[in-house]
């Protein structure tokens, strides 16, 4: 079974670009463009990761996410990414107080499509790589 990936993109572009190449990396992607959306979607399509912008319609990224997390049973089997065009440092430590590591905190202008394929890879968990 593949693991199931939400993405939270509002330029349509770039999230067309994201669908296609996390499929070709093995994942069900369901992209959306906003946070209401997203919160939608992250109930229903029960995503193992979430790679979320921070700027967005509606509610931003750091909203969507605090919002997320109110479903404990939905977050205990979720991993959140956050991959933002903004390095800026209040940003960072946004994501951290929500419990987002630095690693976990991604600059498009820092990082290729490819490696942010390679990093949601890393955070499935080898024994459900093969199982499911």
């Amino acid at each position: 079974m593949k693991k199931r990936l939400l993405v939270v993109e509002d330029n349509q572009d770039l999230a067309d670009i994201y669908q296609l190449s996390f499929q070709q990396a093995g994942f069900e992607v369901l992209s959306v463009h906003d946070g209401e959306e997203a919160l939608k979607k992250f109930v229903d399509f029960q995503p193992h990761l979430v790679l979320c912008d921070i700027k967005l319609p509606s509610l931003s990224g750091f909203d969507t996410i605090e919002m997320m997390q109110g479903f404990p049973e939905l977050m205990k089997n979720t991993v959140i990414i956050i991959i933002s065009a903004y390095s800026d440092r209040k940003l960072i430590k946004r994501a951290q107080q929500l419990g987002i590591p630095t690693e976990r905190y991604l600059v498009k202008s820092q990082i290729s499509i490819n490696q942010v394929a390679q990093v949601l890879q890393g955070y499935i968990p080898v024994n459900e790589a093969s199982t499911s």
